[in-house]
């Protein structure tokens, strides 16, 4: 992805500066571009994701640069961005369901020559099936999804505190499942 001046800004700085000079604005974001980007793959947890978030968020701010306040903090303006957009897709991903390239997951399923694979994959099946749904939605969340306990806790609509205890509950009672039936 090419992040340069050149092709971030050029029409805004065509428009607004028909002399080429130096905008504050367009500054401050190349500046924080490296930061941003930090963020996205912190977010995301995958260089791709984050490129695409990045391209997302310059995107948004280069149109609603009108609406930036000159004297605030362009960094902090730049992050609220991201994290909106980032929220906003996550929400979009759960009502629509998770996009998933099959070649991005092939060597999941790929098992050895042996059965013990199989078997623990079975095992592990049922023991998340005995599980109440709010536990095995948190679990599948935190687990799964990998998300944090805050970005779960607001996902479920419930206390931190819950997320915690029904995720470690969760896993307590399928370390026990598996234990009796090993």
């Amino acid at each position: 992805m090419d992040l340069s001046p050149n092709t971030l800004f050029r029409e805004t700085d065509l428009a607004a500066n028909a002399s080429h000079t130096a905008c504050p604005f367009n500054d401050g974001v190349i500046t924080a571009i490296p930061k941003l980007r930090r963020f996205a793959i912190s977010l995301t947890r995958s260089t791709a994701g984050a490129d695409d978030l990045l391209q997302d968020t310059m995107e948004r701010a280069m149109r609603a640069r009108h609406q930036f306040q000159t004297g605030t903090n362009l960094e902090a303006w730049l992050f609220t961005i991201m994290r909106n957009k980032f929220r906003s897709d996550l929400r979009q991903s759960g009502r629509r369901g998770q996009h998933v390239d099959i070649t991005d997951v092939e060597h999941l399923f790929a098992t050895s020559g042996n059965q013990e694979g199989r078997a623990d994959i079975s095992d592990f099946a049922m023991a998340y099936a005995t599980l109440p749904s709010q536990e095995r939605d948190t679990l599948y969340l935190v687990g799964v999804m990998g998300m944090d306990y805050q970005e779960a806790s607001k996902e479920l609509d419930v206390e931190i505190g819950t997320v915690k205890s029904r995720t470690s509950r969760a896993r307590a009672k399928i370390h026990r499942f598996l234990d009796q039936h090993r």
